[in-house]
């Protein structure tokens, strides 16, 4: 189980779903337990198949008394068109700017032989609206 580096930063972590809304994650961990998964964009195949694979399993999910919350740095309007695309009945949430992948200690900087192969397939400032 992976916990923020600051237990009280759990208050403030909120997050905005693709159209829009604010999402905080205290609060939707107060309702239950949550799965919280993160990816990396809609351009990753991998996350691709991951996200369709926690839709299918979601009554599964809910049949437990859990929820499912996928997190992104990518833009809202990237994760709309991920939500749409998937047809996927779960809050897809945009982390811009990488707060809560950080509280998570999850975020890395890539290597610049990577950045450069990413370059090749997908522009992350596009999608992510950030270089991070």
């Amino acid at each position: 189980m992976l916990i923020p580096q600051k237990l009280t930063s759990l208050y403030i972590l909120s997050l905005h779903d693709a159209a829009g809304k604010e999402v905080n994650l205290y609060m939707e961990l107060k309702k239950g337990p949550v799965i919280l998964t993160f990816y990396r964009g809609n351009w990753s195949p991998y996350c691709n198949l991951e996200l369709r694979a926690y839709q299918q399993a979601l009554p599964e999910i809910k049949a437990l008394g859990a929820q499912l919350i996928a997190v992104s740095p990518q833009t809202p309007d990237n994760s709309l068109s991920m939500k749409e695309k998937h047809e996927l009945a779960y809050p897809v949430l945009s982390d811009l700017g990488s707060k809560v992948i950080e509280e998570y200690n999850l975020l890395f900087r890539l290597p610049d032989y990577l950045i450069d192969v990413y370059k090749l397939r997908v522009d992350l400032e596009k999608y992510n609206d950030s270089d991070a």
